[in-house]
């Protein structure tokens, strides 16, 4: 907005400064449980209230430049990272999976399990005494 509203509609900003920082909260409180996928879901449905926040600028004769550089950047920008944040990584072995998903697995129990799978992938050369790894068929 180029200048302050007078009057009622002073309350506008009050509004909108509220629900910016009531969604960040929603955003920090999803990064700091680490829960990506929702994060990623949560920032895609929240670009739209910066692309919302672009159209009231150009539909009331405000600033392309303004609309097109700040919230349309913004809301694009969020939707990349919403899309990363979204996106699968390489996956692990089912075996590790299993070990690494099981949280009622004691602390020593759990090395148990990791040496039990690396000893599964890795062979010895009757020769030469060496291990090598044996990339595990998917």
């Amino acid at each position: 907005m180029p200048s302050r509203p007078s009057g009622d509609s002073g309350g506008f900003l009050v509004v909108k400064g509220t629900r910016d920082v009531v969604m960040a909260l929603v955003l920090g409180v999803l990064l700091v449980a680490g829960h990506r996928r929702p994060l990623g879901w949560v920032m895609l449905v929240e670009a739209l209230a910066a692309y919302g926040d672009m159209a009231d600028v150009l539909a009331h004769h405000g600033s392309a430049a303004t609309a097109l550089g700040v919230h349309g950047l913004t809301a694009t920008l969020m939707v990349v990272n919403g899309l990363l944040l979204m996106r699968e990584t390489r996956k692990a072995p089912i075996g590790v999976r299993a070990v690494l998903t099981d949280r009622q697995v004691r602390p020593d129990e759990l090395l148990r399990r990791v040496a039990q799978l690396r000893s599964r992938h890795t062979t010895r050369s009757p020769a030469s005494g060496a291990t090598a790894r044996v990339k595990p068929a998917d």
